[in-house]
């Protein structure tokens, strides 16, 4: 090959892209569509990084998962604002939460709706609008950070989800570390 030419093509492997607007990319149901944890809110119609944060992107495998974005992405905005910085931040003390005291908690407080699994098919759900979370799923389990999802546990979510203010930090971490033991493992991704 032409010395020039090569020289051309490792300039243009090279050269910086341009942005991808993510924000407003069309989603079609019937193609694959990816997205970031802590960007619910943007959609990529391929695999790859986050152009924001630089993490992995996850498969959206189904049409359903779409509107969960939506409350999902309410719910991490939400977190953000009351958190501040520590959204981002490591749970440290979860590292002695013991889910099994978290277990007869959930059994109190979220399996009438949630159901003993997490599948949000418990028998108060049935007719719920939005309907309880699934929080065994292996990607809407993962949308929101610990800290977040910790916050959602003790605040609630108004209208929809009675929080556990009521509970010792203790007991709230507790019942979070429960949760997070219902998630199924997180999707292998090429």
């Amino acid at each position: 090959m032409n010395g020039s030419l090569l020289l051309i093509l490792a300039l243009a492997a090279c050269a910086p892209r341009a942005p991808v607007s993510v924000q407003n990319a069309p989603v079609d149901d019937a193609v694959q569509t990816f997205t970031c944890g802590m960007h619910p809110d943007r959609r990529l119609p391929h695999f790859g990084d986050c152009p924001s944060c630089g993490m992995n992107l996850v498969p959206l495998p189904y049409a359903p998962l779409q509107a969960d974005l939506e409350r999902y992405g309410e719910w991490m905005l939400q977190g953000k604002r009351a958190l501040g910085e520590a959204y981002f931040q490591p749970v440290e003390a979860l590292a002695q939460a013991n889910p099994s005291a978290g277990e007869s908690l959930y059994g109190d407080l979220c399996a009438s709706c949630h159901g003993p699994r997490g599948r949000g098919d418990g028998p108060a759900a049935t007719g719920s609008q939005p309907p309880p979370a699934d929080l065994s799923h292996p990607v809407r389990a993962r949308y929101l950070t610990d800290a977040g999802r910790i916050h959602l546990v003790a605040q609630g979510i108004p209208g929809s989800m009675p929080g556990a203010a009521q509970l010792s930090k203790r007991q709230q971490l507790d019942l979070y570390a429960h949760v997070a033991s219902l998630r199924g493992p997180a999707p292998v991704v090429p």
